[in-house]
């Protein structure tokens, strides 16, 4: 390719890439209308919960180091003699896994999908339920695992 071969291809380019700019929007950067539910709809796709767990005995005695992991769906699944076990695609669900401190409490924020208004907590522990729904109301979810029901 010769020189001027050269220049008219990247006039042509540049000619091509100016050419399709719309004049109209050049100073105006909101092409997005507002429509009839954007006071109501926030466009997020995430929220963030604040997460508090707190494992007791049945004396009401706070649990330390038993394992708990979150989940956003319920990640067991009954076999076909009626046991269950975790599912093959629990991990996808699973959005912390963690053991409780000496007061028996696991406190953090978490971030999942705004469409979750529930989750699940897990542990294999003895003497602990093994699967606790739980729903999350305001972005907080505060709840005792255990404990005595009287």
């Amino acid at each position: 390719m010769n020189w001027l071969s050269k220049v008219l291809y990247i006039s042509a380019m540049g000619f091509a890439a100016l050419s399709c700019v719309d004049e109209n929007n050049l100073g105006n950067t909101s092409i997005v209308e507002e429509g009839p539910f954007s006071k109501y709809f926030d466009w997020r796709t995430t929220q963030q919960v604040d997460l508090k767990l707190t494992v007791l005995n049945a004396a009401n005695k706070p649990l330390e180091r038993i394992p708990l992991a979150v989940y956003t769906t319920n990640p067991f699944i009954l076999t076909p003699d009626g046991q269950e076990m975790l599912s093959e695609t629990s991990d996808e669900a699973m959005v912390f896994k963690g053991m409780t401190d000496a007061s028996g409490k696991i406190v953090l924020p978490i971030t999942i999908a705004s469409r979750f208004d529930s989750l699940f907590v897990a542990t294999t522990f003895p003497g602990v339920p093994n699967l606790t729904p739980i729903a999350i109301k305001n972005n907080a979810v505060d709840v005792t695992i255990g404990g005595s029901t009287i």
